[in-house]
């Protein structure tokens, strides 16, 4: 199977447990790998404004579906990693901004570059969905030491993707601007 064309949309506990104790600090919230939506509907739900970006032109219609264009979310089909100028001129745009995103994961370093690209437009706070195996390689030190995030949350129990999945111990990274302390956290579906 083509690693490219997996689809496993994320179920909708683990946006949820972080949201209890973490949620995005701003209105406008970026979802640049939205997939089906199951980041982006739990967002709307819970009130943000929504930009998703998705690579794949079949998930347009869902976005669309979950992300109304009258209530202000904005449904992008184009490649996070080559952001057409408009997206970019609309994150300029926004004073205050978020990104909650469950990047590609494989191959790792193509996970390593959506996180990065995701850290380099400067958001507010940035969640990112991440196998706990991620934080060990020898490869990926350097990115810890230049990036290190104020926030790491373990789900203690295995998300089972829509589609697949199930098998990785998975975490929330969040990264927030001008926030200095560390602290680490096991959520469960029942803090919801």
């Amino acid at each position: 199977m083509d690693d490219a064309k997996v689809h496993w949309p994320t179920p909708a506990w683990p946006t949820r447990s972080l949201f209890a104790v973490h949620p995005p600090p701003t209105q406008m919230v970026l979802e640049p790998s939205a997939g089906s939506g199951g980041i982006a509907s739990v967002l709307a739900e819970v009130g943000h404004t929504v930009t998703a970006t998705e690579v794949r032109p079949e998930c347009a219609e869902p976005l669309r579906r979950i992300l109304p264009k009258s209530q202000g979310h904005r449904v992008i089909i184009a490649d996070f990693l080559r952001l057409p100028p408009r997206v970019e001129r609309l994150v300029a745009s926004w004073d205050h901004f978020s990104i909650v995103a469950n990047p590609p994961y494989k191959p790792a370093e193509i996970m390593l570059r959506h996180v990065r690209a995701a850290l380099a437009l400067r958001p507010d706070y940035c969640a990112q969905l991440l196998p706990i195996g991620f934080l060990a390689s020898k490869n990926r030190a350097r990115f810890w030491s230049d990036y290190p995030p104020t926030a790491i949350y373990i789900l203690s129990e295995r998300p089972r993707f829509t589609g697949g999945g199930g098998n990785q111990d998975i975490m929330w990274c969040v990264w927030e601007r001008g926030v200095r302390e560390q602290r680490i956290r096991h959520l469960s579906r029942g803090i919801l």
